[in-house]
């Protein structure tokens, strides 16, 4: 009997070492088929998570459980489950796809703490073993988790996080705030959703450890004044407000993500719209510049949030809260390292809320479309 459990402990650890060996390489097990995945990025919100829950909890996230005739194992909680996923995360990976990026100081810490870890610990609970190795495991798991916490802990540390999110929290407010005002004067608006992108002639995508072309920056600045001048020639007075955002991937390089908002009413269909700000950004570049409509895929969306939409629309306006997030929030957990020389993101032509809008006309005097930032990361953050 004692035999065979220790071939099944022996089993099931090579199991979790396998499993372990997949997840290093990003890919995982689904009915037997090996399948490729980029869950880092997940991740990344989720390890802030439970960072904070875990300085929170008042009960153990680990105890022992005995079988007189089988042996111990140590178990976890849902919480406790879900700190050891966080550590089957590939640290390594996440800086090498986030090339030119600041990690906020939290992630850094488990960068650091995670390396101190050779193995996976996951692969060590719930299995069946011998009670004294049991109490090991236990003993160990609960010293890793209070140095943990006590490192997470720091005055210092928490300082350098909240200097760290204060920039992403003042834009994510900022944009919800100018969406908000839009409201209180015009029930109906076009709204259109658009990226921008641009390389040097003759450039390719930015491999693992290749250091980005930062100099494309001034000359990609600049491209973008004169693409904003073209939008407010092209709608004039049409044009109620708008917000960009400039970031990096590996793959495209630098690129802006748009937000545009437009009386209901302006002639044309809004995916005709956007083509022609397609047209304009091609010739502003000499062709180089490319281009991705976001309208002319709006009819898959869940929540219709572009297009011809209503502001009193409970959907619509749930799309704009993801749409926000996805344009300011990411900033929260990790950075552009360019702040210091230019600006990542900015919002223009919008109007400030007025007593004189009609607002009891339009719209309740409390707010659909405001919600806090910790709403939008608990249910609105979706893509990091």
């Amino acid at each position: 009997m004692q035999q065979n459990d220790q071939e099944q402990h022996e089993e099931n650890r090579l199991d979790g070492l396998g499993a372990m060996a997949l997840r290093e390489r990003n890919y995982h097990l689904d009915n037997g088929q090996r399948v490729r995945t980029d869950d880092h990025d997940r991740a990344i919100s989720q390890l802030h998570q439970v960072a904070k829950e875990i300085l929170r909890a008042g009960y153990p996230l680990f105890s022992i459980e005995h079988d007189p005739r089988r042996g111990s194992w140590v178990r976890r909680s849902p919480l406790g489950a879900r700190l050891l996923r966080v550590f089957t995360t590939n640290f390594d990976r996440a800086q090498m796809d986030y090339p030119l990026h600041k990690f906020s100081p939290v992630m850094m810490v488990f960068m650091k703490f995670r390396h101190l870890i050779p193995f996976n610990p996951a692969s060590y609970f719930d299995l069946l073993m011998p009670r004294h190795a049991a109490e090991q495991i236990f003993e160990v798991a609960v010293r890793a988790l209070g140095l943990l916490q006590r490192m997470l802990r720091r005055s210092y540390l928490r300082r350098l996080h909240n200097n760290f999110r204060r920039k992403a929290i003042d834009n994510f407010n900022g944009l919800i705030d100018s969406i908000d005002a839009l409201s209180q004067r015009r029930v109906s608006v076009t709204a259109l959703r658009f990226d921008l992108y641009y390389r040097r002639a003759g450039s390719l995508p930015v491999k693992f450890g290749d250091q980005p072309d930062v100099q494309i920056l001034d000359e990609l600045m600049s491209l973008r004044e004169r693409f904003h001048r073209s939008l407010d020639r092209r709608f004039g007075g049409e044009l109620l407000g708008y917000a960009w955002v400039l970031e990096f991937g590996r793959e495209r390089g630098f690129h802006f993500h748009y937000l545009v908002f437009l009386k209901h009413g302006v002639p044309g269909d809004d995916v005709s719209l956007v083509e022609s700000l397609e047209t304009k950004w091609k010739e502003l570049t000499s062709g180089r510049g490319e281009f991705d409509n976001v309208n002319s895929r709006r009819r898959g969306f869940r929540y219709p949030a572009v297009g011809r939409i209503r502001l009193d629309d409970p959907q619509a306006v749930t799309g704009l809260q993801f749409l926000v997030s996805y344009m300011t929030l990411a900033p929260l957990f990790v950075k552009l390292d360019i702040q210091d020389r230019y600006d990542t993101f900015a919002k223009g032509r919008f109007s400030a809320p007025s007593d004189k809008s009609g607002r009891s006309k339009l719209r309740p005097s409390k707010s659909r479309i405001k919600i806090s930032v910790d709403e939008a990361v608990a249910s609105r953050l979706t893509f990091i």
